[in-house]
């Protein structure tokens, strides 16, 4: 997994809001509160190191219990999204959900090929950057919409949350509706597609990448409703849409299987729209952008 790597420094997402641990080389003869306590501070002499009346060891104290607590800005992002998924999953009826169908033979699954044939021959070479850069997780398609906004987990947290949502949502109901279809990869029916990226070890029906991609288009659009950014609309839904035709040329996906995936975000967003935790989170995430309330 790219962990959204910097795409370019693609909006500087990093792992779109990530915890403070960050791992660190240590010195392990000489432990950090082992150092001399002193400070750095201005006297009648200049500038020089004082020496404190607190031992650094100190650091190694703990305040008491009864003060230790775990509050919502200790959360990351990309974990915090799990429980807005709980509620979501256990409360609303998200397997009810019924997409149109696709073909499964005759002249509209014959044009289906061609389009896909064509796509590989003529547009492959040139999308293959965008193919892989996007294929290894849904963070790495947030980066993309990140980098359009020119916003970052650092001071766009709760947005960066948002999508960790979406692509949350999008795997658990994508995941579902292709355990219901069980539709076949294009590669299994026409081998000389070529993919050139490994393909996926679930059904086609529908797309994961169009559904996670479009309820971020969506998401994202309920957060700039009513500012000057609302503008960016249409390039939101242009992305999630090239996001999902970049999967069609890479031949992962037939355009049925992206139509059904944008489907699958339009109802699943209706339903998660509904959630109190989702509720709070978008007001959390539209106050970011001065949002009116």
């Amino acid at each position: 997994m790219s962990n959204m790597g910097d795409m370019g420094d693609m909006g500087d997402m990093g792992d779109m809001g990530g915890g403070a641990g960050v791992p660190l080389p240590f010195r392990s003869d000489l432990p950090y509160d082992k150092e001399d306590a002193q400070v750095w501070r201005k006297g009648a002499l200049g500038w020089g190191w004082v020496e404190t009346t607190t031992p650094t060891s100190d650091l190694e104290a703990l305040p008491t219990l009864e003060s230790v607590t775990w509050t919502p800005r200790d959360w990351s992002g990309k974990w915090s999204a799990w429980l807005v998924l709980g509620e979501f999953a256990t409360t609303r009826p998200w397997q009810t959900i019924t997409l149109s169908a696709y073909p499964t033979g005759g002249p509209a699954l014959e044009a289906e090929k061609n389009k896909m044939f064509a796509a590989a021959q003529d547009e492959r070479a040139d999308a293959i950057g965008e193919i892989v850069a996007q294929n290894e997780s849904y963070e790495d398609c947030a980066a993309y919409f990140m980098g359009l906004l020119r916003a970052n987990s650092s001071n766009h947290g709760k947005t960066a949350k948002l999508l960790h949502v979406a692509g949350l949502v999008g795997i658990l109901t994508s995941m579902h509706t292709k355990s219901v279809h069980l539709r076949p990869r294009p590669s299994q029916l026409w081998p000389a597609l070529l993919p050139p990226i490994e393909v996926p070890g679930h059904p086609a029906f529908p797309s994961g990448h169009a559904t996670q991609a479009m309820l971020m288009a969506m998401m994202l659009e309920a957060v700039l409703a009513g500012t000057a950014r609302a503008t960016a609309t249409p390039l939101l839904h242009a992305l999630a849409h090239r996001i999902a035709r970049n999967r069609e040329i890479a031949g992962l996906h037939y355009p049925s299987d992206s139509h059904g995936g944008f489907e699958l975000a339009g109802e699943a967003y209706a339903m998660l729209a509904t959630c109190p935790s989702f509720i709070t989170l978008l007001a959390e995430a539209r106050a970011e952008w001065g949002a009116p309330v």
